[in-house]
């Protein structure tokens, strides 16, 4: 019947659009590992370097589809803060949010983006501008996906995090036993 082939269609066009990005995302990952100079020993780069070039890269790759972008900017900013990088990690989150925001229609991780750069700020010690970044990841991700989704309550926990940190211990119990 004609609902069920709008729903098959609809089904398919996700999974594309799926497939889609996990190929960019693949592709991606493969050119920032390659060397620019392929003589030079691979031994010899540190781990720092191949996020400075992956970041670089992103920023250049005007191809990539913005819902894409926003998770490798994502994984840059976790790669970061695992290394002990928090304020680079805090200026990708930056980068990340201002480029997502151009998109507005398309930012499906924008919770995501604002978790990660509220993390960043925490792990910076600048837990005001964490607390305001958690809250504000809190609350949309609440509006989209609801109180139980996974990127909801892993914005609460930076929060309860942040607000434990500023000495707001009532606020982040109470938010601890929702």
């Amino acid at each position: 019947t004609t609902w069920h082939n709008r729903q098959l269609e609809a089904t398919q066009a996700v999974a594309e659009r799926e497939r889609d990005q996990a190929t960019a995302i693949a592709d991606s990952m493969v050119r920032f590992f390659r060397s620019p100079d392929p003589g030079a020993d691979g031994a010899a780069v540190t781990a720092a370097e191949l996020l400075e070039r992956s970041f670089a890269d992103l920023q250049r790759d005007t191809h990539l589809a913005p819902e894409t972008r926003q998770r490798l900017l994502a994984a840059l900013i976790d790669s970061h803060l695992g290394l002990g990088l928090y304020a680079r990690a805090a200026e990708i989150g930056e980068y990340a949010l201002a480029v997502s925001l151009q998109h507005p229609d398309r930012t499906a991780d924008f919770p995501l983006l604002q978790g990660r750069l509220a993390a960043a700020y925490l792990a910076d010690g600048r837990i005001l501008q964490a607390i305001e970044h958690f809250e504000l990841a809190v609350n949309e991700a609440r509006r989209r996906y609801g109180p139980d989704h996974p990127e909801t309550l892993l914005a609460q926990t930076g929060l309860v995090g942040g607000w434990h940190q500023a000495g707001r211990l009532q606020d982040a119990i109470r938010l601890a036993k929702e």
